[in-house]
C-alpha cells in the first residue's frame, strides 16, 4: 500500500469536469480558469508576489532568529532521560 487509507480518503481526483470540483470547493475560492470567481491565476499570482515582496524584510529577519539555549531552565535531557531506562537491564539467566 503506497498511501495510508486515511490519507487516501482525503485525495479526490476530478475527471468529470468542474462540476465535481465545485461539489467540494466553492467557486468563490477558485480562479476563473477553474470556473471560479477570484479572477485569473496570473492576477492572483501578481497580488501574492507583491505581498511577499512587501514583507521581504520580515522574512529576512526570520533567518536570524533562534532560541537562546542558555536561558532554557534545567539541564539538557539526554536519550535515557527522555526514553526511560533503555539499555540498563542486565541479562538474567533463569534455570
Amino acid at each position: 500500500m503506497v498511501l495510508n487509507p486515511k490519507l487516501t480518503k482525503r485525495i479526490i481526483i476530478h475527471t468529470s469536469g468542474l462540476g465535481s470540483l465545485h461539489d467540494h470547493i466553492s467557486p468563490k475560492y477558485l480562479p476563473l480558469e477553474y470556473g471560479g470567481e477570484l479572477g485569473p491565476v496570473q492576477d492572483i499570482w501578481d497580488i501574492w508576489m507583491k505581498d511577499l515582496i512587501s514583507k521581504r524584510d520580515w522574512f529576512l529577519e526570520q533567518e536570524n532568529i533562534s532560541s537562546d539555549e542558555n536561558k532554557r531552565p534545567g539541564k539538557p535531557l539526554d536519550q535515557s532521560e527522555l526514553f526511560g531506562m533503555e539499555g540498563s537491564f542486565k541479562k538474567l539467566s533463569v534455570d
